[in-house]
């Protein structure tokens, strides 16, 4: 099987350096019964809208070689539709794949991997999508003008209140577009009391754009599960998915606050304008004729995040009897997906890149950090050098 070269270096016009490429050499292997090759597509193109990309019909993505199970490409993450003002972010996150141990032994990086170490980092989520470091600055960006809020008494998050504010209508565009959610006991009443604070707007490719700032009103990576279960910025989006939620219709509301029916109405037409901007954009992402575009998403990080032994025996191309041997020799054993339990048993990608960096990689080889989980709240020791980017965030713009 042909392996793509490392990722290739440009010089600069302007300076004796060698950037980063953005041409990205990435693999997929097919888990037995998962996904397929188009769905996974499909999936990945999503993912990078998630991003703020807008992938157009063709050209961002080129198949290098394939077989039954495993197919090589590249992705041009220049020619992937993102805002130029993501490119040094999206370079500073190449940085380490361009360096890494598996690239280097394969020529290529699991599209897992490279999932892992974007879309769900937090920081690097953050550093291309612009995010804002304080949540005045994005307030001053996505709701410049009147507001009202929404009481929140019934959530799937919290048994503590929470308040909702949303901008008020009518709205000219979805740039005009921007919640922010405030929890806490007593916040209904005193929206300072809140203990932190997550916010979604739109990015101008129809996605949603999320953040979460903590009590002092800074950017952080995830919520505190000590006051909600929110998660990093990669759970907002399992959660939200396609379209903009518009909770229960059994939440008791009071004035001043907005209704329910009132705010069934205004996200309603917030919805009806982001479809119509969509229905407008010329790109592979489909947002409408496949319900299940996100969940392809989701299962292109969830297969390689929590692969099947099935998986593992393809991507390691090991015997099942040798695969059960490392794993027992290493005290790895396998649990099941909450979230897609069908897939039977699983094992933990952290766990499993210790035993193929000690029974099959090349010594001293060291498989890219990741975070163990692309929903759950990072935990407090869980530190990738992206979490560096918080000191270079392009500040408070929209791609």
């Amino acid at each position: 099987m042909l392996l793509i070269a490392a990722i290739a270096c440009t010089p600069s016009a302007d300076e004796d350096e060698f950037p980063v490429s953005l041409v990205v050499p990435l693999r997929w292997t097919a888990e037995p019964g998962g996904s397929t090759w188009d769905e996974a597509q499909s999936g990945l193109a999503w993912s990078l809208s998630n991003l703020g990309a807008l992938p157009p019909s063709d050209g961002w993505l080129t198949i290098i070689d394939s077989d039954e199970y495993t197919t090589l490409f590249e992705i041009n993450l220049e020619e992937s539709g993102f805002n130029p003002r993501a490119l040094d972010a999206l370079r500073s996150a190449m940085d380490p794949i361009a360096q890494s141990d598996e690239l280097d032994e394969h020529g290529t990086v699991d599209v897992g991997r490279f999932l892992m170490r974007t879309l769900y980092s937090p920081w690097r989520y953050y550093s291309i999508t612009g995010a804002c470091t304080d949540v005045d600055d994005w307030a001053d960006l996505s709701q410049p003008e009147a507001v009202e809020n929404y009481g929140v008494t019934v959530s799937l998050l919290t048994t503590d209140d929470r308040i909702i504010t949303l901008n008020e209508g009518p709205l000219s565009s979805i740039n005009a577009v921007g919640f922010s959610a405030r929890s806490g006991e007593g916040v209904i009443a005193d929206p300072a009391t809140s203990l932190e604070v997550e916010v979604i707007d739109l990015m101008s490719n129809g996605q949603q754009r999320y953040a979460v700032f903590d009590h002092h009103g800074q950017l952080a990576p995830a919520a505190d599960p000590e006051v909600i279960a929110a998660g990093q910025p990669g759970k907002c989006m399992w959660c939200h998915e396609g379209s903009l939620m518009t909770g229960t219709p059994v939440n008791p509301t009071s004035r001043p606050h907005l209704s329910y029916p009132e705010w069934a109405a205004r996200m309603e037409r917030m919805q009806d304008m982001l479809e119509t901007h969509r229905s407008k954009l010329d790109t592979s992402v489909d947002f409408f004729n496949d319900y299940h575009t996100h969940t392809h998403g989701e299962l292109l990080a969830r297969e390689f995040l929590y692969p099947t032994p099935a998986r593992l025996q393809r991507e390691w191309g090991v015997s099942g009897e040798t695969l059960s041997k490392m794993l027992s020799d290493h005290s790895v054993s396998t649990s099941l997906d909450g979230e897609y339990p069908d897939r039977g048993p699983i094992l933990s990608r952290t766990e499993v890149d210790v035993v193929y960096a000690t029974e099959l990689a090349e010594p001293g080889y060291q498989a890219l950090a990741i975070l163990p989980d692309d929903r759950d709240a990072p935990a407090p020791d869980a530190v990738l050098d992206g979490e560096t980017e918080r000191l270079t965030l392009p500040q408070c713009w929209k791609p």
